[in-house]
């Protein structure tokens, strides 16, 4: 794993090069100072920056595509990361009826409260006529 974002001045180059001096996603000539080297896929998933991860892009879809796609897709493999690793911490508000909810559906729709297998164990001893002490 390389530690560089940037792409080399050969790279650069040869990526203007082979587009053309034009935009690889709409096509449009680029201006010089108006436009990016754009990493494809986001070095921050793949910690590349050869001459198959870079793109010649224009400032326009530069910007549309780091905030519409890179930055949720960078987050998203953080939230994963993070929650591989044990650093995510269980939501304070739990979705309605999920697993960590007090509330479950049951197959026929109703809502109704969870009932916690101790509460279970002791529902059926009392059942059964089983005394037992409360700890």
């Amino acid at each position: 794993m390389t530690d560089r974002r940037h792409f080399t001045r050969k790279i650069k180059s040869a990526r203007y090069a082979f587009a053309h001096g034009c935009c690889e996603a709409c096509g449009q000539p680029v201006r010089p100072g108006h436009f990016d080297y754009h990493h494809e896929p986001p070095w921050e998933i793949a910690y590349k920056s050869g001459f198959d991860e870079c793109r010649l892009l224009c400032d326009l879809c530069h910007d549309h595509k780091s905030q519409t796609r890179d930055i949720p897709w960078i987050a998203k493999a953080n939230r994963q990361r993070d929650t591989h690793r044990g650093a995510m911490e269980r939501s304070q508000t739990p979705l309605p009826c999920g697993k960590h909810s007090r509330l479950k559906k049951t197959i026929q729709g109703k809502v109704i409260p969870r009932v916690s297998e101790r509460e279970k164990v002791r529902a059926y001893l009392a059942e059964q006529g089983v005394r037992f002490e409360e700890e």
